[in-house]
């Protein structure tokens, strides 16, 4: 089930922390200039986000429907999703949501829109 409400927003990225092993990745944020918390991304399958957003602003966080991606308006990060995992389209998408993935959209700065696919998220 996809949900568009934000999952977080306004947030100042300290570390992105993946771990292969265990396929998860840990985003340390801090809230409010001052409150430390953990996002942990379990069952990551795919994700642009990297440590290239350390120290970057995650403005918004929210789930998205693979309808949504074939928006123009996602037009980079889908391209760019489409190229790393090598879909001939992104049809791939719903078939993916069907095996419990969830597809995690970041807006980061102004321009930037970075994905993560994963199978659940853990807001400590």
């Amino acid at each position: 089930m996809q949900n568009s409400d934000p999952l977080y927003s306004n947030v100042r990225v300290r570390i992105v922390e993946p771990d292969i092993a265990s396929g998860s990745l840990t985003v340390k944020v801090i809230y409010a200039q001052r409150e430390e918390r953990s996002i942990v991304y379990e069952g990551v399958l795919y994700s642009q986000l990297d440590e290239s957003a350390n120290g970057g602003l995650v403005a918004l966080a929210m789930e998205l429907a693979p309808a949504e991606y074939r928006d123009a308006r996602h037009g980079v990060s889908a391209s760019l999703l489409r190229k790393d995992c090598k879909l001939d389209s992104l049809d791939a998408l719903d078939e993916m949501v069907r095996q419990g993935y969830r597809i995690f959209t970041h807006y980061i700065g102004e321009h930037d829109e970075l994905v993560i696919i994963a199978k659940n998220l853990i807001i400590g």
